[in-house]
C-alpha cells in the first residue's frame, strides 16, 4: 500500500472543507473540534417489538493521533469509516457504548 503523505494542518483545512463535520457512507460521524479533538459516532437503533437505541462514539486528542491510527491511503478513505471500525474501536477499549 501507498499511504498518502498528507500533514495534520492538511487533515484540518479537508475537515474545515466539510464545515467539520464528516458523515461516511456507513454513517459513521466524525466531527473536529477546536483544530484538535476528533470525535466519532455511531447510533444504533432496533425499532422492532423492543426499541431500543445505543450510541458508539470514540474520541481522538488530535489529528495526528487520528491519522496514525487510521493510516489513511486518502482523503476519500476517511469517508469509508465503517460501524465496524468503531466497532473495532469499542473491542479494543478506545470506544464507549452507551444506551441513548
Amino acid at each position: 500500500f501507498l499511504f498518502m503523505n498528507f500533514t495534520s494542518k492538511d487533515l484540518e483545512n479537508y475537515f474545515w472543507t466539510s464545515g467539520n463535520h464528516i458523515t461516511t457512507t456507513s454513517g459513521v460521524e466524525i466531527v473536529l473540534h477546536a483544530s484538535a479533538l476528533v470525535e466519532l459516532s455511531v447510533l444504533l437503533r432496533n425499532e422492532l417489538d423492543y426499541p431500543e437505541r445505543y450510541q458508539v462514539s470514540a474520541s481522538f486528542y488530535s489529528l495526528s493521533a487520528f491519522m496514525a491510527f487510521f493510516a489513511f491511503e486518502n482523503y476519500q478513505s476517511i469517508e469509508q469509516i465503517s460501524v465496524q471500525d468503531l466497532l473495532a474501536l469499542y473491542r479494543l477499549g478506545y470506544a464507549h457504548l452507551e444506551r441513548v
